[in-house]
């Protein structure tokens, strides 16, 4: 435990040698980093380099406040300290100095550390607002710039419309002159138009009397033609009356040749039904008799078939082991003419009946799509027809 204190009590007076040497360079440092940020934005107006100098005055007098204070904090402590060092023990008056030296450089260091940072906020918010300030100014420039060209386009716009009025009073100028000559020219011609009209006056009168005498000679005419009308009615009248005469006549025959044609177009329709109904009712006996066909030649196939099988088992019974009762029946059955007859004309029967099938079948088939096929080229021909 002693040695553990001997050596904690060795290594605080190491810490406090490092850390003092230490906290120096770091002051530097930041001091060197905010002068470089500085020294970028020297392009800036004299008063920002002001400001620099200011807080590189400032900030060096801090440091040799922060110095002296610290003197003469380690002066009282060493002078409190001597007066129980005759008391105590040189080891707890050590280990009390040392502590009390950190303690009091800790504290230092803080206060140091607390007024840098205020130092650099306050730097900071300075560069702010002179950079807020200068953007102010851009802006304000920017406004004024563009105030300036409104103000140009203002005395643009006010030059074209002095220009554009300019040239419609010459026009307008020009307009009048040319109004004044055509106001002569017009004076002339109504002097020339007031001679020709005497002479047109004269002229109507002379006219007008003739007019007069033609007048009396048209109410002639309209009296003539009041009795010609009255004539032409009379004869619209009449063909009026003729014309309702050939109109009754014309219905009337339009009427008879109606109903003849629809006479026709009737009988036409019910031959087209009578030559339909024909083509399906030999089609349907056409289907009829080609199945009744296949239904014989499948009787006559199942006949045959049946007779087979009889002759099969026949033929089995007669091979069974014989016995002398079943050989004698045996014998019997196969000797006896009706058995014989039954089994010999069977066979004939299927055979005649299968020739015969197979060889009518395609001849019947044969005759009645001919006939079906006839029918249909009959109708169409009558239809043509």
């Amino acid at each position: 435990m002693e040695r553990g204190k001997n050596r904690r009590e060795g290594i605080k007076p190491l810490v406090l040698k490092l850390a003092i040497p230490l906290a120096l360079p770091l002051a530097g440092f930041v001091f060197s980093t905010i002068t470089r940020k500085c020294r970028t934005r020297n392009r800036a107006p004299s008063s920002a380099s002001s400001r620099e100098g200011s807080l590189s005055m400032d900030f060096s007098e801090s440091v040799s406040l922060y110095e002296s204070e610290d003197e003469e904090s380690s002066r009282g402590q060493e002078e409190a300290q001597r007066e129980p060092m005759e008391h105590c023990d040189p080891s707890e008056v050590v280990r009390v100095q040392c502590s009390e030296k950190l303690e009091g450089e800790i504290s230092s260091l803080k206060c140091l550390v607390s007024a840098m940072d205020d130092r650099a906020s306050e730097s900071e918010s300075q560069f702010q607002d002179y950079r807020d300030t200068k953007e102010k100014e851009s802006l304000f420039q920017k406004l004024q710039i563009m105030c300036l060209g409104f103000q140009l386009e203002c005395l643009e716009a006010r030059n074209q419309r002095l220009e554009a009025t300019i040239a419609d009073q010459q026009t307008a100028l020009e307009k009048l002159e040319e109004m004044r000559a055509e106001l002569k020219w017009l004076r002339r011609e109504g002097k020339k138009l007031a001679k020709v009209d005497g002479l047109h006056l004269h002229e109507a009168r002379r006219q007008a009397r003739i007019l007069g005498a033609r007048e009396a000679e048209l109410l002639q005419m309209k009296e003539e033609l009041r009795y010609v009308k009255d004539l032409a009615d009379q004869l619209q009248e009449e063909k009026k009356a003729l014309d309702r005469k050939m109109d009754s006549l014309a219905a009337k025959y339009q009427s008879a040749s109606e109903i003849e044609e629809d006479g026709n177009m009737r009988m036409a329709s019910n031959k087209e039904l009578l030559f339909d109904q024909l083509e399906q009712f030999r089609h349907q006996w056409y289907l009829e008799m080609e199945e009744l066909i296949y239904i014989g030649w499948v009787g006559a196939c199942l006949r045959h078939e049946l007779l087979m099988d009889q002759e099969e088992q026949v033929q089995e019974i007669m091979e069974l082991p014989a016995d002398e009762e079943a050989e004698t029946r045996r014998v019997e059955l196969h000797d006896s003419p009706a058995v014989a007859e039954l089994g010999h004309g069977a066979c004939l029967d299927a055979a005649a009946r299968k020739n015969r099938s197979g060889s009518k079948k395609p001849r019947l088939l044969h005759k009645l799509k001919g006939w079906a096929k006839g029918g249909k080229a009959e109708s169409k021909q009558l239809r043509d027809s």
